[in-house]
Protein backbone atom coordinates (compact mmCIF):
# COMPACT_ATOMS: atom_id res chain seq x y z
CA UNK A 1 0.00 0.00 0.00
CA UNK A 2 1.28 3.45 -0.87
CA UNK A 3 2.09 5.75 2.00
CA UNK A 4 -0.47 8.28 0.79
CA UNK A 5 -3.17 5.57 0.76
CA UNK A 6 -2.10 4.43 4.22
CA UNK A 7 -2.29 7.97 5.60
CA UNK A 8 -5.65 8.57 3.94
CA UNK A 9 -7.03 5.34 5.39
CA UNK A 10 -5.73 6.20 8.85
CA UNK A 11 -7.16 9.72 8.67
CA UNK A 12 -10.56 8.31 7.74
CA UNK A 13 -10.34 5.72 10.53
CA UNK A 14 -9.34 8.26 13.17
CA UNK A 15 -11.57 11.16 12.04
CA UNK A 16 -14.31 10.44 14.57
CA UNK A 17 -11.91 9.63 17.40
CA UNK A 18 -11.35 12.34 19.97
CA UNK A 19 -7.58 11.96 20.36
CA UNK A 20 -6.29 14.16 23.18
CA UNK A 21 -2.89 12.68 24.00
CA UNK A 22 0.02 10.73 22.61
CA UNK A 23 -1.16 7.66 24.49
CA UNK A 24 -4.63 7.89 22.92
CA UNK A 25 -3.05 8.34 19.49
CA UNK A 26 -0.90 5.24 20.03
CA UNK A 27 -3.97 3.19 21.00
CA UNK A 28 -5.96 4.37 17.97
CA UNK A 29 -3.00 3.73 15.67
CA UNK A 30 -2.44 0.22 17.06
CA UNK A 31 -6.15 -0.54 16.65
CA UNK A 32 -6.00 0.67 13.04
CA UNK A 33 -2.95 -1.48 12.31
CA UNK A 34 -4.60 -4.56 13.83
CA UNK A 35 -7.84 -4.04 11.92
CA UNK A 36 -6.08 -3.48 8.62
CA UNK A 37 -3.52 -6.26 9.13
CA UNK A 38 -0.69 -3.91 8.25
CA UNK A 39 2.89 -4.66 9.02
CA UNK A 40 4.29 -1.49 10.55
CA UNK A 41 7.81 -2.13 9.32
CA UNK A 42 6.83 -3.54 5.94
CA UNK A 43 10.09 -3.28 4.04
CA UNK A 44 10.26 -1.49 0.73
CA UNK A 45 11.71 -3.63 -2.02
CA UNK A 46 12.27 -3.07 -5.72
CA UNK A 47 9.21 -5.27 -6.30
CA UNK A 48 6.83 -3.17 -4.21
CA UNK A 49 8.36 0.31 -4.61
CA UNK A 50 5.80 2.55 -6.24
CA UNK A 51 6.67 6.20 -5.72
CA UNK A 52 9.71 8.47 -5.68
CA UNK A 53 10.17 8.22 -1.92
CA UNK A 54 10.10 4.42 -2.04
CA UNK A 55 12.93 4.52 -4.57
CA UNK A 56 14.83 7.09 -2.49
CA UNK A 57 14.53 4.74 0.48
CA UNK A 58 15.93 1.94 -1.67
CA UNK A 59 18.76 4.24 -2.76
CA UNK A 60 19.61 5.04 0.86
CA UNK A 61 19.87 1.36 1.74
CA UNK A 62 21.51 0.20 -1.49
CA UNK A 63 24.59 -1.96 -1.21
CA UNK A 64 26.55 -0.07 -3.85
CA UNK A 65 26.87 3.42 -5.27
CA UNK A 66 25.80 2.14 -8.69
CA UNK A 67 22.62 0.61 -7.28
CA UNK A 68 21.89 3.74 -5.23
CA UNK A 69 22.25 5.90 -8.33
CA UNK A 70 19.88 3.64 -10.27
CA UNK A 71 17.20 4.02 -7.59
CA UNK A 72 17.75 7.76 -7.19
CA UNK A 73 17.39 8.23 -10.96
CA UNK A 74 14.19 6.17 -10.89
CA UNK A 75 12.84 8.47 -8.16
CA UNK A 76 13.73 11.45 -10.34
CA UNK A 77 12.05 9.82 -13.33
CA UNK A 78 8.85 9.44 -11.31
CA UNK A 79 9.04 13.00 -9.90
CA UNK A 80 11.29 15.21 -12.06
CA UNK A 81 11.03 18.12 -9.60
CA UNK A 82 11.83 16.06 -6.49
CA UNK A 83 14.56 18.03 -4.73
CA UNK A 84 15.62 15.11 -2.53
CA UNK A 85 16.11 12.91 -5.60
CA UNK A 86 18.00 15.65 -7.46
CA UNK A 87 20.26 16.19 -4.46
CA UNK A 88 20.94 12.47 -4.11
CA UNK A 89 21.81 12.14 -7.80
CA UNK A 90 24.15 15.14 -7.42
CA UNK A 91 25.83 13.54 -4.41
CA UNK A 92 26.24 10.21 -6.17
CA UNK A 93 27.60 11.67 -9.42
CA UNK A 94 29.93 14.36 -8.09
CA UNK A 95 33.58 13.47 -8.48
CA UNK A 96 34.82 15.96 -5.90
CA UNK A 97 33.58 18.22 -3.12
CA UNK A 98 33.99 21.23 -5.42
CA UNK A 99 31.92 19.49 -8.10
CA UNK A 100 29.22 18.73 -5.54
CA UNK A 101 29.21 22.36 -4.40
CA UNK A 102 28.67 23.46 -7.99
CA UNK A 103 25.87 20.94 -8.48
CA UNK A 104 24.19 22.00 -5.23
CA UNK A 105 24.49 25.69 -6.13
CA UNK A 106 22.98 25.14 -9.59
CA UNK A 107 20.18 23.10 -8.06
CA UNK A 108 19.50 25.75 -5.40
CA UNK A 109 19.34 28.46 -8.07
CA UNK A 110 16.94 26.37 -10.19
CA UNK A 111 14.69 25.59 -7.25
CA UNK A 112 14.61 29.21 -6.09
CA UNK A 113 13.28 30.30 -9.50
CA UNK A 114 10.53 27.69 -9.24
CA UNK A 115 9.65 28.52 -5.62
CA UNK A 116 9.64 32.27 -6.33
CA UNK A 117 7.26 31.76 -9.26
CA UNK A 118 4.93 29.89 -6.87
CA UNK A 119 5.02 32.72 -4.32
CA UNK A 120 6.98 30.94 -1.61
CA UNK A 121 9.43 33.83 -1.35
CA UNK A 122 6.72 36.42 -0.80
CA UNK A 123 7.12 38.42 2.40
CA UNK A 124 4.42 36.47 4.27
CA UNK A 125 6.40 33.24 3.82
CA UNK A 126 9.84 34.53 4.72
CA UNK A 127 10.67 33.12 8.10
CA UNK A 128 8.32 30.21 7.59
CA UNK A 129 10.19 28.23 4.93
CA UNK A 130 11.07 25.36 7.29
CA UNK A 131 7.41 25.14 8.27
CA UNK A 132 6.13 24.93 4.70
CA UNK A 133 6.18 21.30 3.58
CA UNK A 134 6.93 22.16 -0.04
CA UNK A 135 10.03 24.21 0.84
CA UNK A 136 11.63 21.84 3.35
CA UNK A 137 13.65 19.89 0.76
CA UNK A 138 14.98 23.23 -0.55
CA UNK A 139 15.94 24.35 2.96
CA UNK A 140 17.57 20.99 3.64
CA UNK A 141 19.58 21.31 0.43
CA UNK A 142 20.71 24.80 1.44
CA UNK A 143 21.82 23.43 4.82
CA UNK A 144 23.81 20.67 3.09
CA UNK A 145 25.36 23.28 0.83
CA UNK A 146 26.45 25.45 3.76
CA UNK A 147 27.85 22.44 5.62
CA UNK A 148 29.83 21.31 2.59
CA UNK A 149 31.01 24.81 1.81
CA UNK A 150 32.20 25.39 5.38
CA UNK A 151 34.25 22.20 5.17
CA UNK A 152 35.72 22.71 1.72
CA UNK A 153 36.01 26.45 1.36
CA UNK A 154 37.15 27.80 4.67
CA UNK A 155 38.92 30.63 2.86
CA UNK A 156 35.55 31.90 1.59
CA UNK A 157 34.25 33.05 4.96
CA UNK A 158 32.28 35.94 3.48
CA UNK A 159 30.46 33.61 1.08
CA UNK A 160 29.54 31.38 3.99
CA UNK A 161 28.38 34.34 6.10
CA UNK A 162 26.22 35.56 3.22
CA UNK A 163 24.59 32.14 2.82
CA UNK A 164 24.01 31.84 6.56
CA UNK A 165 22.41 35.31 6.59
CA UNK A 166 20.01 34.13 3.88
CA UNK A 167 19.30 30.95 5.84
CA UNK A 168 18.53 32.96 8.96
CA UNK A 169 16.35 35.37 7.01
CA UNK A 170 14.41 32.40 5.65
CA UNK A 171 14.05 30.89 9.12
CA UNK A 172 12.96 33.91 11.09
CA UNK A 173 9.55 35.50 10.80
CA UNK A 174 11.00 38.98 10.63
CA UNK A 175 11.41 39.76 6.93
CA UNK A 176 13.70 42.63 7.91
CA UNK A 177 16.06 40.40 9.90
CA UNK A 178 19.60 41.75 9.66
CA UNK A 179 22.23 39.83 11.65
Amino acid sequence: MKRSDFLKAFNEFSADKNIQSDEEFDKVFEEFIRQQNFLVNDAISKENASDAYDFLELAETASSKKEALKYAKKALELEPENVDAEAMVAELTANSAESLLDKFKNLIDKIEVNLKSQGYFDDENIGELWLILETRPYMSLRAKYVDLQSITREQHDEDIRSIIREEMRACFAEANFAP
